[in-house]
């Protein structure tokens, strides 16, 4: 049997969760796509990254020490994890931390 992919949107209306999946498991809206969120990091995996969690779902931080408490923006979703970034307040305004190289 092929793959899947179902996206079931509530009313606009509606109360109900909203659920999306890629494959076999859903999930409810744990995170937000741009939004921001303070966070913990409570363990590193096994590529550097911080581990953080959001209602139970994994979030990845980059360059995150383990017990630091930082403001991230959730910048991409998947399934089973997102990652995010950290920003740094200065002056009251947030400002977006992305290396690139």
């Amino acid at each position: 049997m092929g793959r899947y992919r179902l996206f079931l949107l509530r009313h606009p209306g509606s109360k109900a969760p909203r659920y999306m999946s890629s494959g076999k498991q859903l999930l409810t809206d744990a995170v937000k796509l741009d939004e921001e969120y303070t966070v913990t990091i409570e363990d590193i995996g096994a590529s550097g990254d911080g581990i953080a969690k959001i209602n139970d779902f994994v979030v990845f931080v980059k360059d995150a020490k383990k017990g630091e408490k930082l403001n991230i923006r959730i910048r991409f979703i998947k399934p089973n994890f997102a990652f995010g970034i950290e920003l740094i307040k200065i002056k009251g305004f947030s400002v977006k931390i992305q290396i690139c190289i």
